[in-house]
C-alpha cells in the first residue's frame, strides 16, 4: 500500500479548493475557479468596500454579520443572524471586483437563477430567497452548524463506513432530487456537501450548474444533448478536475451521470482520506488498485458491495454507469444496513412543494433577479395556497403599484383584507403602515404601525418602520382648508408660483386667495349669477370670469381696481371652459355652441375662430408661448390646434366623452380626462396615446400637469384626487377628498395641489414616502415542510373517506385538523372540501373569507345591481350605462350585453357633472338556472331575456314612473315590479299581463322580493315601511314599521315568515313578517344598507353597505359573525348577490368591478 500511496497517480496536489476551509452552501467550490479582475483593474480592498461585510457589523438593520466562514473565486461567505426571526442564515456575496465584470455577473446570477429555482428537500442545502442589499445580489441560504464533508473529513470527523454510507446515500438523494427538478450540479465534491447538526449531509454550491440547455449563457459552448430520458440538458463552464468525469474534462456533453461520477469520486475520497489521482478520469484506476491492497492507515476498508458500486459509477462510457441516483441510493442502503446489521434511518424524504412563504419568498428573489414575469408566476401560486397571504398580497401589490399597474388605494384595499383574513396578526397591519408611508400619508402609517406594535412581538423592521413614520409626521405640512364658498366652487385657478388663487362658485361668488395664510384677499362682484369659469394671470392683477344668465360673454377683470374692464363676445352659447396666456395678453375660450374662440386683451378682440368639434366643448389648454392649444369635448375627441393659422394638426380619439384637457409646460405632452373615468397622455407630436391612467371609478372633471412636466394631477366625480407620476403611469397617491364631485385640480408649484369641490376648497402637500422594503417569509426546513405535508393530507384523506360515509360531523372535525397543519389554513383543497361538505350540516359561524375572483372594471360603469345563478357560476349585471350584461364568472367572460328598457343612446342627466348617465338599470333578477332574466329600467319599463339564446323577450308596459326593482319567480313565471308611484305591480311573464296592482305604500316602492312558491311578496318604500303581500289576492297582510329611513332594501324567507331589512340608515332590522315585530336591529355599519340577503334556514344574514363593507350576521342573536367587515371595493357596494348555500356572493358598486366572494362556515 505504502508503494500506492507514493504512485503515479498523485501527481499533483490536491485542488485548491481542499486547502481552504469554505463552508455553507454557497462558494465553497469557487476557490478552484480562480478570479480574473477586469482588464486594468485590482482587486478593491475589502475595507474601502461598503459593497464587503464586516463581521461584527449589521447591515440593513436586520442582518447581524458573525463570521466570514469563506471566500472563493465568486464570492465571499457569511454567517449573519436575522434579528427579526432569530434565525442563522449563511449569505453569499459576489466579490465586487467579479461584479464589476459582465461574465462574472452572469455567472453569479446564473447560479442564483439555478438555486432558487429549487423546491424544498432535507438533502439540498435551501437557497432561502435572494436580496439585492447595497446595490449587489446576495444568496441567503441555510446555515449547516457542521460545516462542509471536506472540513469534516480533513478534521478527522468522518473515520467509520456508517459515517461515509450515510453521507453518499443522502447526498445520492440530493442529487436524485436536483436531477429531478431538471439540474445537474456539475461540481459535486466533499467541499460542496454540508452536515447539519444532526449529521444531516445535503448538496450546495449550484455555481456550475445547468437547467435545460436554453438557460446556458451567452459564450457558453454550445453543444448540449439530453442524458438518459432525455429531460436535462446542460453545458459546460467549469469544474473541479479532480472530481470531473471523463465526458466533462473532454469539453463533451455532459448528463446527470456525469454528477455520478463526481458523487463517486467524493466517496472515494471519504474512504481514502484524500485525493490520491490527478484528475478525476484515472479515479477508476486508483479504486481498483485500493481494492488490490489494504486500506491507508487509520481509514475504514471499501466494503465490497461498495466497490463494485463505485466501480459502476465511474465506467468511462456513461451509457454503463447506473441508470440514475435512485438506483444508486438504493444500493448504499443495501449496503449500509448489510454493514450495520440495522435498517438505515433516514428516510429518502421526497421533495416538497413549496407553501405560500415559499413562493413568496421565491417570487421576490427572480424579481430581484430581473424576472418580473416569473416573480408574478410565484406571487400568484403564493395567493392561490394562501389568498390572503400577508407578505404576498403585499409584495405583489407593491411591485404592481410601483409598476402603475394598480393604484395606491387598490394596494391599501387588498393589505386591509389581508388583515381582516388575519385576526390578531399584526403583520398584515405592519405591511400596512409601510404601503402608507411609502404613499406618503404618514399619520395613517404611524396609525397602523402602532397598533401593530401594540399586538405583535419586538422586531427591528417593526421598530425602524415606527420610527420613520413618526418622524414623517412630524415633518408633515398639514393641509389648510379655504372656507368661504356657501355652496360648490365651481372653478379655481392659480398662479403658477403657488401664491394666489381665484375661485368661483354657484352662487354669484367669485373669491380671490393668499395660498400662502389662507386668508381670502379680495372678491370679484358679479352680479351674473352661477360662476362657470374663472382664469386668473400670473400676476394675480387680472381675470377673466365667465358668468351671467346665458353665460356667453366671459368679462375682463382689473381685480385691484375690482372693475370690470372689457366684454368677450362671439359665443352664441355657454362659455363652459377658458384659459389665459401666463402674459395676459390672449385668452382661449371653449364653448357649448362647439367653437373656440382666440382673444386679445384687454381689449376683447376675437382673433380667431377654430372649429373642428362635432358636439360641446369641455375643456382648453395653451401653451405658455400661446402657440398650440388643446382642446376636449361630448364629441370624443381631444383636438391639437396651431393658434396661428387655426389649423387642427391631431384629432385624437379614446374617450367617450371628454371633460379636462392639460399640456405640460414644454407643449410636448397632452393630458386629458374622461368620463369613462380615465385620463390619457398623448404624445403632441406623433399624435397618439402614451399612457392611459386607470385609478378613478367615475368621471375625470379636471386634469393639471405639474411645472416640471412629469408629473400630474386628475380630480374626479369619485370625490378622489389622484397624484401621478407620468414617466410609468404610476400614481403616486390617492387623496380622498369628499364624498361630493371634486371641480378642478391646480399645482400650487410642484409639491402642492390646490382642489374645488362642493363644499369648499382645501391645499394639499404632494409628499411620497421612501420605498418600502419588501416583506421576506421565515424560512422553513425541508423536513418540517415534508412532515407539514404528511400530516396535512393525512387528514385530507380521512375527511374525504368520512364525507363519503356520509359522517359529516367527522369529516368536519378531520378537515379542521388538515386546515390547522400551518401553511394550510387556505389550501384549495380545504377550500373545496368545505365546500362539499358545509351544506350538509349546521354553519355554526364563519371560518373564513376568501376574495376569489375580481370581474369587470371601470368600463362597467356604476353597477347598481347583481343577479347570481344558484350554483353561482352566472350573473346578471345593470348599471348606469343602461347596459344589462350575462356573465360566466368561472372564465370571467362576459356572454351578452343588452340594452335595458328605453330610448337607445345617450339621455343625459345632470350636466355639467359626472358621468354622462344613460336612462339606468335599476335592478336585475334572474331565475336560479340561469335561463331567464330581467331588468328594471329609470325609463318605467321592465325588460325580459331569454339567457340560454340571448333573445329579448317582452316589455312589460310603463308603469306611473320608474320601475325601481324588479323579482323572478324560480320557474320564471311571475315578475314582481316595484315603482315610482309607490304601486307593486305582478305581472304574468309569459303574457305580458298585470295579474294584481298593489297599492298602500305613499311613496317610492324601491325594494322587492317574493318567496319561490310565489305566494307571497315583500315591498320596502321610501315611506319608512315594509308590506308583506299575499300575491293569490293582491292582499296586504302586515305592515312593518320601525325604520328612521325609507326602506330600499328586502329579503324574505322561502316560507314567508322572517324579513330581512334596510335602507337610509346604518342599521338593518330582522322582522317576524307575519306579527310585524322586530326581532333583531343589526348595527355595525356606517353608511347606508345597499343590499340585503338572508340564508333560506333564516339563520343567518348578509348586508352591504355604502360604507364599503360588507357583513354576515347571526340572525338568532343579532351578532355580527366576524370581528372585521368584508372590504374590497374602492367606493360604495350597492349591490349583493348571495348564492342559497351561503358559500358564495357576488359584490358591485361604484367602481364598475363585481367582486366574487366564497365562504367558509364549519360545521
Amino acid at each position: 500500500m505504502q508503494r500506492f500511496w507514493r504512485s503515479p497517480f498523485r501527481r499533483a496536489a490536491p485542488a485548491p479548493a481542499e486547502a481552504a476551509p469554505v463552508v455553507e452552501g454557497a462558494a465553497p467550490g469557487d476557490a478552484d475557479r480562480g478570479t480574473v479582475p477586469p482588464s486594468g483593474s485590482a482587486p478593491a480592498s475589502p475595507a474601502a468596500d461598503p459593497a464587503r461585510w464586516a463581521p461584527g457589523s449589521t447591515v440593513a438593520g436586520l442582518y447581524r454579520v458573525d463570521a466570514l466562514l469563506g471566500a472563493g473565486g465568486m464570492g465571499e461567505v457569511h454567517r449573519v443572524r436575522h434579528l427579526g426571526w432569530q434565525h442563522d442564515m449563511a449569505v453569499k456575496s459576489p466579490r465586487p471586483e467579479l461584479w464589476a465584470g459582465v461574465r462574472g455577473t452572469e455567472a453569479f446570477l446564473e447560479e442564483a437563477r439555478v438555486w432558487v429555482g429549487l423546491e424544498p428537500n432535507p438533502y439540498i442545502c435551501a437557497c432561502h430567497y435572494v436580496r439585492v442589499v447595497a446595490g449587489v445580489p446576495r444568496i441567503f441560504s441555510e446555515f449547516a452548524e457542521g460545516g462542509s464533508v471536506a472540513d469534516a473529513l480533513r478534521g478527522g470527523r468522518i473515520t467509520t463506513v456508517e459515517q461515509i454510507l450515510d453521507i453518499g446515500i443522502q447526498t445520492a438523494w440530493g442529487l436524485r432530487a436536483a436531477h429531478r427538478a431538471g439540474v445537474v450540479h456539475q461540481d459535486v465534491k466533499p467541499a460542496n456537501m454540508l452536515l447539519g447538526a444532526d449529521g444531516r449531509a445535503m448538496l450546495t454550491d449550484f455555481g456550475l450548474a445547468r437547467v435545460r440547455a436554453g438557460a446556458a449563457p451567452a459564450g457558453a459552448v454550445p453543444p448540449v444533448v439530453p442524458d438518459g430520458d432525455g429531460s436535462v440538458l446542460v453545458t459546460r463552464t467549469g469544474l473541479t478536475p479532480a472530481y470531473a468525469s471523463p465526458e466533462q474534462m473532454a469539453g463533451s456533453r455532459v448528463g446527470r451521470r456525469s454528477d455520478m461520477w463526481s458523487w463517486a469520486t467524493s466517496v472515494l475520497e471519504l474512504f481514502l482520506g484524500e485525493v490520491v489521482w490527478m484528475a478525476g478520469p484515472v479515479a477508476g484506476e486508483a479504486l481498483r488498485a485500493v481494492a488490490r491492497e489494504t486500506a491507508p492507515p487509520g481509514r475504514p476498508p471499501i466494503p465490497h458491495e461498495v466497490a463494485e458500486l463505485l466501480d459502476a459509477c465511474l465506467s468511462v462510457d456513461p451509457d454503463s454507469r447506473p441508470p440514475d441516483m435512485d438506483a444508486v441510493a438504493a444500493r448504499l442502503v443495501r449496503a449500509h444496513e448489510a454493514e450495520t446489521g440495522r435498517p438505515f434511518p433516514r428516510a429518502a424524504a421526497p421533495t416538497v412543494s413549496h407553501l405560500a412563504d415559499g413562493w413568496n419568498n421565491r417570487a421576490l428573489s427572480l424579481y430581484d433577479l430581473g424576472e418580473t414575469e416569473a416573480a408574478d408566476r410565484c406571487w400568484r401560486k403564493a395567493l392561490e395556497a394562501d389568498p390572503r397571504h400577508p407578505g404576498a398580497t403585499f409584495n405583489r401589490g407593491l411591485a404592481r403599484w410601483r409598476a402603475g399597474e394598480i393604484t395606491d388605494t387598490a394596494l391599501v384595499r387588498d393589505l386591509e383584507s389581508a388583515r381582516s383574513a388575519h385576526p390578531g396578526d399584526s403583520r398584515p397591519l405592519h405591511l400596512l403602515g409601510l404601503a402608507h408611508l411609502e404613499r406618503g400619508d404618514a399619520q395613517a402609517a404611524l396609525e397602523a404601525l402602532r397598533e401593530a406594535g401594540r399586538s405583535g412581538p419586538a422586531d427591528p423592521e417593526a421598530d425602524a418602520a415606527l420610527r420613520a413614520a413618526t418622524g414623517a409626521v412630524e415633518r408633515s405640512v398639514p393641509g389648510r382648508t379655504l372656507p368661504g364658498h356657501s355652496t360648490s366652487a365651481r372653478s379655481l385657478s392659480v398662479t403658477p408660483d403657488g401664491r394666489y388663487a381665484l375661485s368661483g362658485g354657484s352662487q354669484n361668488e367669485v373669491f380671490r386667495w393668499d395660498l400662502g395664510t389662507g386668508a381670502r384677499i379680495g372678491t370679484v362682484d358679479s352680479s351674473g349669477g352661477q360662476i362657470l369659469c374663472v382664469a386668473l394671470t400670473p400676476d394675480a392683477g387680472s381675470a377673466l370670469v365667465c358668468d351671467g344668465p346665458l353665460g356667453n360673454e366671459p368679462s375682463w377683470w382689473d381685480l385691484a381696481k375690482e372693475k370690470r374692464r372689457s366684454v368677450l363676445k362671439g359665443h352664441t352659447k355657454q362659455v363652459t371652459t377658458l384659459v389665459l396666456t401666463p402674459d395676459g395678453r390672449h385668452a382661449l375660450t371653449g364653448s357649448r355652441d362647439r367653437t373656440l374662440r382666440w382673444w386679445d386683451l384687454p381689449r376683447g378682440r376675437c382673433r380667431r375662430v377654430l372649429t373642428g368639434h362635432t358636439d360641446e366643448i369641455w375643456s382648453v389648454a395653451v401653451t405658455p408661448d400661446g402657440r398650440r392649444a388643446l382642446s376636449g369635448g361630448s364629441d370624443g375627441t381631444v383636438r391639437c390646434w396651431d393658434l396661428a393659422t387655426g389649423r387642427c394638426s391631431h384629432t385624437l380619439t379614446g374617450h367617450e366623452w371628454i371633460w379636462a384637457a392639460g399640456m405640460s409646460p414644454d407643449g410636448l405632452l397632452g393630458l386629458s380626462g374622461g368620463a369613462e373615468g380615465t385620463a390619457r397622455v398623448w404624445d403632441l407630436a406623433a399624435g397618439r396615446c402614451v399612457q392611459v391612467l386607470e385609478g378613478h371609478f367615475d368621471s375625470v372633471q379636471s386634469v393639471a400637469v405639474g411645472p416640471d412636466g412629469r408629473h400630474a394631477l386628475t380630480g374626479s366625480a369619485d370625490g378622489t384626487m389622484c397624484w401621478w407620476d407620468l414617466t410609468d403611469g404610476r400614481c403616486l397617491r390617492t387623496f380622498a377628498v369628499t364624498d361630493q364631485g371634486i371641480e378642478a385640480v391646480a399645482f400650487a408649484g410642484p409639491r402642492d395641489a390646490v382642489v374645488s369641490y362642493t363644499g369648499g376648497i382645501e391645499r394639499f402637500r404632494l409628499e411620497s414616502g421612501d420605498p418600502a422594503p419588501w416583506s421576506y417569509s421565515p424560512p422553513g426546513r425541508a423536513e418540517d415542510l415534508g412532515a407539514r405535508a404528511t400530516s396535512f393530507r393525512e387528514h385530507l384523506e380521512r375527511s374525504r373517506r368520512l364525507a363519503g360515509s356520509d359522517d359529516p360531523a367527522g369529516a368536519a372535525a378531520a378537515l379542521r385538523s388538515a386546515g390547522a397543519v400551518p401553511g394550510f389554513a387556505r389550501h384549495p383543497e380545504v377550500v373545496g372540501l368545505w365546500r362539499r361538505i358545509g351544506p350538509s350540516g349546521t354553519r355554526t359561524g364563519l371560518r373564513d373569507v376568501r376574495h376569489a375572483k375580481a370581474i369587470g372594471g371601470e368600463e362597467n360603469g356604476h353597477l347598481s345591481d347583481v343577479a347570481l345563478t344558484g350554483d353561482g357560476r352566472r350573473a346578471l349585471s345593470g348599471g348606469w350605462d343602461n347596459r344589462v350584461r350575462l356573465w360566466d364568472l368561472t372564465t370571467a367572460e362576459c356572454l351578452y350585453e343588452f340594452t335595458g328598457a328605453g330610448p337607445e343612446g345617450p339621455q343625459f342627466a345632470s350636466l355639467p357633472f359626472g358621468r354622462p348617465n344613460l336612462y339606468r338599470v335599476q335592478a336585475v333578477a334572474m331565475t336560479p338556472d340561469g335561463r331567464f332574466g330581467a331588468a328594471a329600467s329609470e325609463q318605467g319599463s321592465v325588460q325580459t331575456w331569454d339567457l340560454t339564446t340571448g333573445a329579448a323577450g317582452r316589455v312589460l308596459p310603463d308603469g306611473n314612473g320608474s320601475a325601481e326593482a324588479v323579482a323572478v319567480t324560480p320557474d320564471g313565471r311571475r315578475l314582481l315590479v316595484g315603482h315610482l308611484d309607490g304601486t307593486v305591480r305582478l305581472w304574468d311573464a309569459a303574457t305580458g299581463r298585470c295579474l294584481h296592482t298593489l297599492t298602500g305604500h305613499t311613496s317610492t316602492t324601491d325594494a322587492v322580493a317574493l318567496t319561490p312558491d310565489g305566494r307571497f311578496g315583500l315591498s320596502g318604500s321610501w315611506d319608512l315601511t315594509a308590506r308583506l303581500w299575499d300575491l293569490r289576492t293582491g292582499r296586504c297582510l302586515r305592515v312593518m314599521t320601525g325604520a328612521e329611513e325609507p326602506v330600499t332594501e328586502v329579503a324574505l324567507t322561502p316560507d314567508g315568515r322572517r324579513a330581512l331589512l334596510g335602507g337610509w340608515e346604518a342599521d338593518a332590522r330582522w322582522f317576524d313578517a307575519r306579527t310585524g315585530e322586530c326581532l333583531r336591529v343589526l348595527t355595525g355599519h356606517t353608511g347606508a344598507i345597499a343590499s340585503v340577503s338572508v340564508t333560506p334556514d333564516g339563520r343567518h344574514g348578509f348586508t352591504a353597505s355604502w360604507d364599503g363593507t360588507m357583513r354576515w350576521w347571526d340572525l338568532g342573536d343579532g351578532s355580527c359573525l366576524r370581528a372585521d367587515p368584508i372590504a374590497g371595493h374602492i367606493g360604495t357596494v350597492d349591490s349583493v348577490a348571495v348564492t342559497p348555500d351561503a358559500q358564495s356572493a357576488l359584490s358591485a358598486g361604484t367602481e364598475g368591478t363585481m367582486r366574487l366572494w366564497e365562504f367558509d362556515f364549519p360545521s
